[in-house]
Formats: structure tokens, sequence, C-alpha cells
């Protein structure tokens, strides 16, 4: 017998909820209102930014942030009084037109590595007159309008009849970084000598120093004159007796002046002459091959070589100056190398030969007479020899050493575009070697 449903209540026909009805809406209730308030907490720093206190708002106002301005400097009376010889000061005077106050810097070129050295700093305000070190500095009565600079300078600054210098305000509260410009002083009162090469050098051996410098550590090519390095590799790394046997890529080497072939021997002392008396390419070939096994490797013998004696700008790439990419040295760099081939009295007699007559170890019939290229030789009796160097890159070249009053004075001249520009250089150094030594 089915059971009968007992009919819903009054409360339940309108929609009324039971008990546990009521505690389920509650719950579902708190639950949305926590994650409408998590949400809103969330995103409060868009919605509701702090506001700055009242006391940070006036300081803005009263104090308004300023764009910072370009400094401006002026460089005027600029003068470099040297002296070649005595105890007269060397000083450089200039004057600084300023606008705001901060420290000035001056800055001097290094002539070897071509950066920019501090070599002063001064507070630009109105100051007594004031002595740091060998700088001295003095202002004068208008406030921070004119800075008069005077720099007392070490002595190896008068070696060139050029500098280059630089002044900076570095960055302050109130004004951006200044650089100027780099800018070249001549210097109107040291000896100087006239040159038609592009670069140029007069460096004494003792001192380890220039006598004079045209540009003297501008990067260049320098054709021939790279097989100082060779020799003085070749002396440091094999022996005069040592038999070189001549490669294929040898005998192909251009301007080579052995016209011998593939297998003739040659003495190592042989070689050598004919590489610095009459500029053999293919002498130069062979003695790379033979010390370094390879061109290559030969190449990286006299880079270490030539930083291992002080060259600062070389870098070698062949061993004979033919042209390459990457090849290249200094007139002084060349200096410094060319001192040290005096230091082997084997190379100092070859470099003082006119000509040179040799023969091959293994082929009797070979004899060749070669005369050299050095067209100073003869020049007085204390010119010390040297060598020659063409290319089309390089142009017109000579390193020469000349002795006077006990010292030895290395002479360079890179660039000239004609032989007899070349000859004249290095009589004009000569000269300028005997009145100014």
């Amino acid at each position: 017998m089915a059971t009968k449903k007992r009919p819903a209540s009054k409360r339940q026909r309108k929609g009324h909820l039971t008990f546990g009805g009521k505690v389920t809406l509650l719950l579902l209730s708190l639950i949305f209102i926590s994650g409408i308030i998590l949400g809103v907490h969330s995103f409060s720093p868009k919605l509701f930014p702090e506001l700055p206190a009242p006391s940070q708002i006036a300081n803005k106002i009263q104090n308004p942030t300023k764009p910072k301005e370009k400094s401006t400097v002026e460089i005027s009376g600029l003068e470099e009084q040297y002296a070649a010889h005595g105890s007269k000061p060397i000083t450089l005077n200039f004057q600084v037109h300023h606008a705001k106050q901060g420290p000035l810097q001056v800055m001097y070129q290094d002539s070897a590595t071509q950066e920019f050295q501090v070599v002063y700093t001064q507070e630009l305000a109105n100051t007594a007159p004031a002595e740091t070190g060998e700088i001295a500095v003095s202002s004068d009565d208008e406030a921070d309008v004119v800075q008069d600079i005077s720099l007392t300078l070490p002595s190896y600054w008068k070696q060139s009849s050029e500098s280059t210098w630089q002044v900076v305000l570095p960055e302050s509260e109130d004004h951006k970084e200044f650089t100027s410009a780099p800018f070249t002083v001549q210097n109107s009162k040291v000896k100087t000598c006239t040159i038609q090469g592009r670069t140029a050098a007069i460096y004494c051996m003792e001192d380890h120093s220039l006598l004079f410098g045209k540009k003297p550590d501008k990067k260049r090519a320098n054709a021939s004159t790279t097989k100082l390095m060779t020799a003085l590799v070749t002396m440091e790394k094999a022996s005069l007796t040592d038999i070189v046997t001549l490669s294929k890529k040898a005998v192909q080497t251009d301007y080579g002046c052995l016209y011998a072939k593939k297998g003739t021997q040659f003495y190592v002392n042989d070689l050598l002459h004919a590489l610095l008396i009459r500029s053999s390419n293919d002498s130069a070939t062979a003695l790379a091959e033979h010390v370094g096994q390879t061109t290559q490797g030969f190449a990286d013998l006299m880079n270490e070589k030539a930083a291992a004696i002080g060259c600062k700008n070389t870098h070698f790439v062949t061993p004979h100056g033919l042209d390459a990419k990457g090849h290249y040295t200094t007139a002084r760099d060349l200096c410094i190398i060319y001192s040290g081939c005096q230091e082997y009295p084997e190379l100092q007699k070859i470099l003082k030969k006119k000509k040179y007559r040799f023969g091959s170890v293994n082929k009797k019939k070979y004899d060749r007479l070669l005369y050299s290229t050095d067209y100073l030789l003869g020049y007085d009796e204390n010119f010390l020899g040297g060598k020659t160097g063409y290319t089309d890159d390089a142009g017109q070249c000579f390193c020469g050493g000349y002795r006077w009053n006990n010292k030895t004075y290395v002479f360079c001249t890179l660039g000239n575009v004609s032989s007899e520009g070349r000859w004249n250089d290095c009589k004009r150094m000569i000269k300028f070697i005997q009145k100014n030594a």
C-alpha cells in the first residue's frame, strides 16, 4: 500500500529557506566579500596612490628641480714655452673661461700609448694663487670667470715639437660633463728639423729618449725596414753557421735577389748579408722558415721581441715588409728595433758594408755580388749604416744610426714620396744631431 506525502507548509510554498540553507548562504556571502577585499588590496597602489606629505609638496614648490646645464669652457692665451737646453722652466700657460664652479682637469696625451692622462686637477673658484707640486695655479679677481693655468712640465715633454692636450670639467650637481676637443700645441721655441716624411724620430739609445719627433708614435706601414727585426730575431734564435735550404715559397717570394732554385743551401750569415745589404725578400722568407718553421710562426716571434724591447705600437705580419693588412710600426718603435740590432757586433758590421760576395753551400757554380741600397754609406765616419724600405703603402723609408758626443742616435723617416726626399730627411736629421745633441 503506497504511503501518502505530507502537503508542503505555507512557508515552504512561499520560498522561505530552511535553517541549513541560511547557513550555506551566509558562508557563500562571506567568501565573496573576502575575495573583493583581497582584489582591492592587490590593485590599491594603482587605484589609490599614496599622496606625498604636505612638507614634501612645499619643498618641491620652493626648490624646483633644474635641468643640468651644459658647461662652457673657452681656452685662450695658449702658449707653450720650451727650452731645448739649459735650466729654463718648461711651462704651459693658458686661461680657462668658465661659468661654473667645480674641478677642472687638464689632460696630456701620452705619445707612446696615445691615451690622455690627468696631469692636473684644480677646483674652479676664486682663490688666491696656490702651488700644487710642480703646478702653479692662480685666478683673477672676477669670481668664477677666468682661471689662469700655468703648468711646469716634466723635461721629457720638451722632446717633441708639439704636444696634445684636453680640458675636462666632470659632471656636477648643476651641469653636465664638458670635454674639450683635443688641441695640439706647437712648440715654437724648441729647435726643430724640417722633415718631408709623414713621420720621423731621432732617438738616443743611451737615454732611451727622443731628441726630435714628428708624429713619432703614428702607426705606419714600414716596408723593408721590417728586416731589422727579422735580423734581430734571427741573431737571437739561430747560429750564423746554420745551413738553410730554400723552399718553394722562399724562391717564389716577390722581389728576391738570390736568384737561386728550390733546394739551394746557404749559411745564415750569408742570408743576413743579403737581407740587410740588398734587402733580399727571398732571404727574409728563408730565414723566417728556418727559425719559426713558418712565416706566421716567425711573425709571432717578431711581435714577442717587439713587445719585450719596449715597442708600443708595432705589429708584424711578414718577415720582409711587403704590404700586408695589420703590418705596421712607428718611427719611435723602429728606432728601438734598430737599437736592438746595434747590440750585435755582427749586425753592426753588416750594416756598414757597401757590397758583399758569397756562394752556396751545395752549388759550386753559384756566386753572387750584392751592393747596398744604403746610399748614405761613406757620408762620414760617424754614420753607422741603416736599412732602406719602399712599398706603395709605406712610401720611401729609412732607419739608421749616428755616433755623436759618445752617444748613439738612431734616426728614422717614414712615408716620403720620393727617394730624394728620404735622403734629404736623413741628412737634415744628422745635421740636427750635430747641432743639438
